[in-house]
């Protein structure tokens, strides 16, 4: 059976619990359904309104434009097609998944689709495949065979582009840019389940965003301050399905075909581009602890991390030490 575990943290109880303090700052709210999935956005000032109207219309044209799913989307042309002229937007997305691919060495590879669609991730189909057939998808990946000459992009037969693992970051981060041409200062943006401040709370002081326990989602094991920032997880928790008793969960390594088993239940990324947090979180589960501790130290990316490996071990790097409240310890990672 196929189960959905999205990373929506609660957002109602940190709004509540966090935000005012005696703050009397006007705010609007809304909800939707975009990408595939939830998305919550709130925005504080004198235009809230109509600064937030505006980013939900951003999401949406972004959202017809780079959907896979969507058959009428330049990205399902591409899919379709093997060779597209894209869009502005379009091109961007499809470039900065290239960037965070090659920048991770293909741990993050947005080619993956053959075999997603191989596996039956979210649908009610989703089982584990015959490993010939596994091996044979592979020949149909591989970031690398990506070719892109300024907007126009092409790929060989059968492969398929998916935006999954980078688009609602890049969205996130559009959709702040209209936010702030529109004068806001502060606002915070769920998509999905990635979290995205802008500026910092009406008081000035930092948004607290809260992470869910991967054992427990009920309940959050740690919660870090930050301004200006994205804070995106990934863990086996949010989306799997299990077959004779064992658990297979919907991130899968790129050079394998398989899930992802290296003996992390979570990784959560701080960093103030959007897109970047977003694809980083999948590929440092891929990596594993002592891989994303090695990709963390020789990466030029400002970024920081928090990973929970399979023995409750929780590891941060060294920038989130004074901004993370962990009751349950944890262990730094220095440069």
């Amino acid at each position: 059976m196929m189960r959905n575990k999205l990373f929506l943290p609660v957002l109602a109880a940190i709004l509540s619990a966090l935000l005012f303090s005696g703050c009397a700052a006007k705010s609007a709210s809304t909800q939707f359904f975009a990408m595939d999935t939830v998305m919550d956005i709130t925005v504080y000032g004198a235009e809230a309104e109509q600064a937030l109207s505006l980013a939900e219309q951003e999401i949406y044209r972004l959202d017809a434009a780079i959907s896979a799913k969507n058959e009428s989307s330049e990205i399902a042309g591409l899919n379709k097609n093997g060779r597209a002229e894209l869009s502005v937007d379009a091109a961007a997305l499809v470039a900065d998944a290239l960037r965070a691919a090659k920048m991770t060495n293909g741990a993050y590879d947005p080619t993956v689709g053959p075999l997603v669609a191989l596996w039956g991730f979210g649908t009610e189909h989703a089982a584990v495949p015959d490993g010939e057939d596994i091996k044979r998808t592979l020949h149909t990946t591989g970031w690398e065979q990506v070719a892109m000459q300024g907007q126009t992009v092409t790929m060989p037969d059968g492969f398929s582009f998916d935006p999954g693992g980078i688009g609602k970051g890049f969205a996130a981060e559009r959709a702040k840019q209209v936010l702030r041409k529109a004068g806001v200062q502060s606002a915070l943006l769920s998509l999905g389940g990635n979290i995205s401040a802008l500026g910092t709370k009406p008081d000035g002081k930092s948004w607290v965003i809260g992470i869910q326990d991967p054992e427990n989602p009920a309940v959050q094991f740690a919660s870090v301050r930050v301004q200006d920032a994205a804070v995106v997880t990934s863990g086996g928790y949010q989306r799997y399905f299990e077959e004779n008793g064992v658990r297979y969960c919907h991130i899968l390594d790129p050079e394998t075909g398989w899930p992802a088993d290296r003996g992390l239940l979570s990784v959560t990324i701080v960093c103030e581009d959007d897109a970047m947090a977003d694809a980083l979180s999948t590929a440092l589960f891929v990596m594993g602890a002592e891989g994303a501790k090695a990709f963390w130290q020789e990466s030029e990316l400002a970024f920081d991390c928090i990973i929970m490996d399979e023995s409750r071990n929780v590891y941060m790097t060294q920038g989130l030490e004074n901004t993370v409240e962990c009751p349950g310890g944890f262990s730094i990672w220095t440069k």
